[in-house]
């Protein structure tokens, strides 16, 4: 075996070589951000010295290379390239060491969480403009569907880069400083072949049918037609390894076809996408494993490497996903990950920031509410006081806000409910201490007002009743509008009568219909006029 040559840079400057290294682990994968760690003998139990880490040679910040090669082979092959994040020093009986952990600059993508709006975009478009912000060169295959908008809020550059990547089946490939998206599709000749009982040191495959689909459907709600529609995944690509296929697979277990449902509008191309993303994701969990070979940087994300000497199940040509490096002992040995776990990057519970902000624990969903008073708000921000019951008996009531179907400065529609009514409350944030009324609710205690109910199926009654009695009624079959008080004061407006009535409970009406204009008094009739009376008509009769 040939003696391993490595090269560490810092800052540009390449350290001493009598700087004892005594292993180096670099990993890379597939939408991962590229990490490695450097383990160096340092300090001196004697003088209590840790000259290396002392120096300032891998202060914070330092931006650090690797590199290995053969001797009497090629030149230097660069492993990682990336920044020092974490140092810290481990002793023990059998010495003391300097580990320092270094992360490729992409980690600048991971935080913090923000939230922004890209107009008029397309996918592929925003990869490029994340990664420039920071600091990053970034080459994407162009997607094809302009987004009128596409939202990312309170989460990371990195966590919406992979999500939307995800989305549109593509993967995210990090090489110092560098970001590559692209279909997870095998392209070319093969970086590498390697045959089991030659140059493959240690192996471990598998194919996994768990996660395979007879096929795939994404449903999606349509406005226009008020209907959901389905846009089915395309066949992926065949896979040039083993003799299972995606589909056969998914039928020896008897899978069926697999439903992606998004409960509101998408458009066509990107439900397509959607959906064939997630066939050729979990296609690529169908065959998973790790091959070892002794150290070699000519396989890279992506590339191709073929398989031989391991049988009909597992011979063929795999997509790298992932690769680990380890020097140790003088010796240099290479992992080579391929196929991906089907579970998708949105399903991370890390992505949302935390309910509530964190700040204390969440209240979910919709809670019950009981109207204690409406009056009296300390802050004077015209909330009301509402009892929660599934916070138990005597608690002491919150103070909720109000949702109005229109509320602005001395203007809106003001409804609020009373006391004593059972109202639906949910809370901005999920931060129990932030309840709003959402409505209120009818019940077999609270029943609504009879004059604006209609329990059969043709549901023509509509309107309004106050405490007091004051109704505003609405009847869709007879095309009625009423305007009425406790007392009988009564205003309709008839289409299917054709007239417009006002009435009192004293007997008097004014009628306009067809026939004209019809005045009746109980009691006397008194007209009076600052000015003239005029009365016109063909033929006037005053009796």
């Amino acid at each position: 075996m040939s003696v391993v040559t490595v090269t560490i840079r810092c800052d540009g400057s390449t350290i001493a070589a009598d700087i004892p290294v005594v292993s180096i682990d670099v990993r890379r994968a597939l939408n991962r951000v590229p990490s490695a760690s450097v383990l160096l003998q340092d300090g001196d139990a004697t003088s209590g010295q840790f000259a290396i880490c002392d120096s300032g040679l891998f202060k914070l910040g330092t931006e650090v290379s690797i590199a290995a090669r053969y001797e009497g082979g090629d030149g230097d092959q660069t492993l990682f390239s990336g920044l020092v994040v974490r140092q810290g020093i481990e002793a023990g009986r059998g010495g003391a060491c300097l580990r320092v952990e270094l992360r490729d600059k992409a980690f600048r993508m991971t935080r913090p969480r923000r939230s922004q709006v890209f107009a008029d975009a397309k996918d592929s478009d925003v990869f490029a403009k994340l990664a420039k912000a920071a600091g990053l060169t970034c080459s994407a295959q162009a997607t094809t569907v302009t987004h009128a908008s596409l939202v990312q809020f309170d989460c990371s550059d990195w966590d919406w880069l992979l999500t939307r990547a995800d989305a549109v089946g593509m993967v995210v490939s990090v090489t110092d400083g560098a970001l590559r998206m692209a279909k997870p599709e095998l392209t070319g000749s093969p970086a590498l072949t390697v045959t089991w009982g030659q140059d493959l040191l240690d192996l471990d495959l598998a194919c996994d049918a768990l996660g395979q689909d007879a096929s795939i459907e994404a449903w999606n709600w349509d406005i226009g037609t008020q209907k959901l529609v389905k846009s089915s995944a395309r066949k992926p690509p065949a896979l040039k390894q083993g003799s299972v296929s995606s589909a056969k697979a998914a039928d020896a277990l008897g899978l069926g076809a697999a439903t992606l449902l998004h409960r509101a509008p998408l458009l066509t191309a990107e439900a397509k996408d959607w959906a064939d993303a997630i066939a050729v994701r979990n296609q690529l969990g169908l065959q998973r494993g790790r091959l070892r070979v002794q150290g070699t940087a000519r396989a890279k994300l992506l590339d191709g490497v073929k398989i031989q000497g391991v049988g009909k199940a597992f011979e063929g040509e795999v997509l790298v996903t992932g690769l680990c490096h380890r020097i140790a002992d003088g010796d240099w040995t290479t992992d080579l990950q391929f196929g991906l776990d089907p579970t998708p990057h949105h399903r991370r519970p890390d992505i949302a920031s935390a309910p509530a902000a964190g700040l204390l624990p969440p209240a979910s969903g919709l809670q019950i509410g009981i109207v204690d008073s409406v009056a009296d708000d300390p802050l004077k921000e015209h909330r009301i006081k509402v009892m929660v019951p599934s916070l138990g008996d005597g608690v002491t009531g919150l103070w909720a806000r109000v949702a109005a179907p229109d509320a602005g400065k001395e203007r809106g529609i003001c409804f609020r409910p009373e006391p004593g009514d059972e109202v639906v409350l949910g809370f901005f944030n999920d931060d129990p201490r932030q309840p709003v009324v959402l409505g209120a609710l009818f019940s077999s205690k609270n029943t609504p007002p009879a004059a604006v109910l209609d329990s059969s199926n043709k549901n023509n009654l509509r309107g309004l009743v106050t405490r007091s009695g004051l109704t505003l009624a609405m009847d869709d079959d007879k095309k009625q509008l009423s305007l009425q008080t406790p007392s009988g004061a009564k205003l309709l407006m008839d289409d299917e009568g054709e007239a417009i009535v006002i009435s009192d409970k004293h007997g008097n009406k004014i009628t306009l219909d067809k026939n004209g204009i019809a005045i009746e008094s109980a009691k006397d009739l008194q007209a009076k006029a600052s000015g003239d009376v005029v009365v016109k008509g063909s033929k006037i009769d005053l009796n």
